[in-house]
């Protein structure tokens, strides 16, 4: 997905040449983690790692919360705090997140499942579910927040005026599912909109590579369908889901 959205960016018209290298390298030296680093599935490493946490037995619920919160505090610094301490197993409020200074992707390993990944699925089914996710969070590198940080992790707008302004316009804008806007959550340009443009850009590249992918998978007496349309109806279901005002799913 890193090399299809480099295009994307080099096409647009009102970012100039320096932006769009910083761009670039920002994308190039993102961090990304899925699995947690391999001491985690040392049993002697991993038991070491975890045994800065206080005993919890016989702790009230909140004096464990503290206890912890003291410490995953003091972890910030470590150097297995981004791919050991900070990964989540499973998705909750959010199954992914991008860390702006840190310029770190991360996301939950439960999104390895279904109905986010099935591992012989079509490329429309993998790149409409958790790649629409993923490129959400690639995205961010260029939102509102993305633009504040550079490469070197140093904060500042690293924009031109000109172009910073057009950015700005466009990530405050909002796009509305429907017309009446009070009855659904509305959907910001950044990252969904930008989000859905790189999945679907990685999934037509697959799909000129990967003759696999015109193999149909349908279910008996099922109209006719085709790969776009799996792919939009992924990520309308993902849309709609996802639009109750809170943050979490609900069917």
């Amino acid at each position: 997905m890193k090399g299809n959205i480099k295009p994307l960016i080099n096409d647009l018209s009102w970012m100039n040449e320096d932006s769009k290298r910083v761009a670039f390298s920002k994308l190039d030296i993102m961090k990304r983690v899925v699995m947690p680093h391999n001491d985690f599935f040392v049993k002697r490493d991993r038991e070491a790692l975890y045994s800065v946490f206080p005993d919890m037995n016989g702790q009230n619920f909140m004096t464990n919360l503290l206890g912890c919160s003291k410490v995953y505090q003091r972890l910030r610094n470590h150097e297995r705090f981004q791919d050991v301490y900070n990964v989540r197993t499973f998705p909750s409020y959010r199954r992914a997140f991008y860390s702006y200074l840190p310029n770190s992707m991360t996301l939950a390993i439960g999104n390895l499942n279904s109905p986010l990944f099935y591992y012989n699925a079509t490329l429309a089914i993998k790149n409409g579910a958790l790649g629409s996710i993923t490129g959400q969070q690639m995205s961010k590198t260029l939102d509102e927040r993305g633009v504040t940080a550079d490469v070197t992790d140093v904060r500042g707008v690293w924009l031109k005026p000109t172009v910073a302004a057009v950015n700005a316009e466009k990530s405050n804008c909002d796009v509305h599912a429907m017309t009446n806007s009070t009855k659904w959550r509305p959907l910001r340009m950044f990252p969904v909109v930008a989000g859905l443009e790189v999945a679907y850009a990685r999934f037509t590249a697959a799909v000129t590579l990967d003759y696999l992918v015109l193999d149909d998978f349908r279910i008996l007496h099922l109209e006719k369908f085709t790969d776009n349309q799996i792919f939009f109806s992924g990520i309308l279901l993902f849309a709609v889901l996802e639009a109750t005002g809170d943050g979490r799913s609900r069917v």
